[in-house]
């Protein structure tokens, strides 16, 4: 079903938390989200099978802030999402979600549209759970992320030299918390107060050493002959 769901290959997935129940059937989505008028396509949501998809188009209203909003002269915009769990400790939903379009805040403009704005992004009507101890927490769990490269953990295409030049590079790695500011805005390390519950179901790195072309690597080696007769 998820891979009906994402349909795109090149569509990235992401999960988010949501303070409750997030709909699961056709019911209730028709209780929950907004009303949707047949005789306007544009702009609607549809349950597809076990998923919701949401075709609204979103028009950016304040270009230096970035904000976009769900506006019938917008662009095209695209989106599904599917409950996948929900926690009865914390209250809260588990939802994948897959922009079938590349408009900026597209998901978060979609579910602010539906009234499921997602949590923590205040921005877009989320309320924020965020206090000083989850601020903390983020900053240890990238300092947690950095101890990793201590692990020989090699993967089959790259080799061990790729990985250690790599790590030679990352600051976190390399400095610990003080890597870490350095890498980071304040926004990035919780500075505003608050984070977004939202995050890619998988996140992947590239590495790959610098090739240098022969026009360059001629012009080392005449400076390493130069260096050798003076």
């Amino acid at each position: 079903s998820m891979r009906f769901f994402i349909s795109n290959q090149d569509c990235l997935t992401w999960i988010f938390f949501w303070q409750g129940q997030f709909p699961d059937s056709p019911e209730t989505c028709a209780r929950s989200f907004p009303k949707t008028d047949v005789d306007e396509p544009l702009v609607q949501w549809t349950w597809q099978t076990d998923f919701v998809q949401v075709d609204a188009p979103i028009e950016t209203t304040e270009p230096k802030d970035g904000l976009r909003v769900v506006s019938k002269s917008g662009k095209p915009s695209s989106s599904r999402f599917k409950f996948l769990a929900f926690d009865h400790v914390s209250q809260t939903s588990l939802v994948a979600c897959a922009p079938l379009t590349g408009r900026g805040h597209q998901l978060r403009v979609h579910l602010q549209w539906l009234n499921f704005p997602i949590v923590d992004d205040v921005q877009y009507g989320g309320q924020t759970s965020t206090d000083e101890t989850t601020i903390q927490n983020a900053v240890d769990a990238m300092l947690a992320a950095a101890e990793s490269h201590k692990i020989d953990v090699y993967p089959e295409h790259f080799s061990k030299e790729d990985c250690a030049g790599a790590k030679g590079i990352c600051r976190c790695c390399t400095k610990g918390l003080e890597g870490v500011q350095k890498s980071f805005t304040n926004a990035q390390l919780l500075g505003g107060g608050h984070a977004i519950s939202l995050h890619a179901l998988k996140y992947t790195i590239g590495y790959k050493p610098k090739q240098m072309n022969l026009e360059e690597n001629s012009v080392v080696m005449m400076n390493n002959n130069n260096n050798n007769n003076n």
